[in-house]
């Protein structure tokens, strides 16, 4: 662990060094902020698990410290810490050149070399669909991954603007579990399970694909088990022109999935 340990603090202490030399452009301010966070925050993370493994090693007839364990929390929290930090690295090396770039590209390998322990992909199966394909798949070139709401409650409290102008009372108590909008289609996700693809806008229209401002969201809404009434919910794209969107999503194949409208939709101007 003390090998993990000592690879990632270098790496932050790159970063942290071309933060410091480093003046970026304002659009890349906010990336900027964080370069070097991420990697702090593995290290401090991984520290604290090492030291819980020793007292706990230290209360054993025969401790052994070298291979005390470390609850699998902390390499996830570790991993995924370095993920962020490629993230943030690429965005800044498309407005703060080169050095950022080999700096995302050592953060990604960092992260693959983290990744390839057991632990990580026993954990990595049983997540989210579109944080997965940040993480090894289609979005891997999104700077964050998909936020999975809960349901259609927390979708219009995160998004209130596409509340505006609904009976919300009444448009809830139709039937259904989704977001009110107009139903485009289905489509899997890679381990399939169905969602719904929603156009969604603010303010009541006949159809709420005509809405003419740039304020629109494409939510996929996963369509309930027998175990479950709720829906939860991804922002797919949000504060697009709905007739826009739904050219993109009408572009689809037949066997699309879930994770390729992703691609299509998220984390676009």
């Amino acid at each position: 662990m003390l090998y993990w340990i000592h690879r990632i603090d270098l790496f932050h202490r790159r970063c942290a060094r071309a933060r410091a030399e480093h003046k970026a452009p304002p659009q890349a301010a906010l990336a900027a902020d964080a370069c070097a966070q991420s990697t702090g925050h593995a290290v401090a993370v991984l520290t604290r698990a090492v030291r819980e493994a020793l007292v706990r090693a230290g209360s054993q007839p025969h401790p052994r410290f070298q291979t005390g364990e470390i609850d699998w929390e902390y390499w996830i929290h570790a991993t995924c810490s370095l993920r962020a930090e490629s993230a943030i690295c690429a965005t800044l090396a498309a407005a703060a050149g080169d050095e950022y770039h080999t700096l995302a590209e050592a953060a990604r390998t960092l992260y693959e070399d983290m990744a390839r322990v057991d632990v990580f992909n026993w954990w990595l199966v049983t997540v989210d669909p579109l944080y997965r394909a940040w993480l090894d798949g289609p979005l891997c070139g999104a700077s964050s991954p998909p936020q999975l709401l809960r349901d259609r409650q927390a979708l219009y409290e995160a998004y209130p603007a596409l509340a505006d102008g609904w009976d919300l009372q009444a448009g809830l108590s139709a039937g259904d579990c989704y977001p009110l909008g107009s139903l485009e289609r289905y489509v899997p996700d890679s381990r399939g399970d169905w969602w719904a693809i929603i156009i969604a806008a603010p303010d009541f229209m006949d159809d709420p694909r005509d809405w003419p401002e740039p304020t629109a969201a494409v939510v996929a809404s996963r369509v309930p088990t027998g175990t479950t009434d709720a829906s939860s919910c991804y922002v797919l794209a949000n504060a697009v022109h709905a007739r826009r969107a739904l050219t993109t999503i009408a572009r689809g194949r037949e066997n699309d999935r879930l994770e390729d409208l992703a691609t299509l939709l998220y984390d676009k101007p």
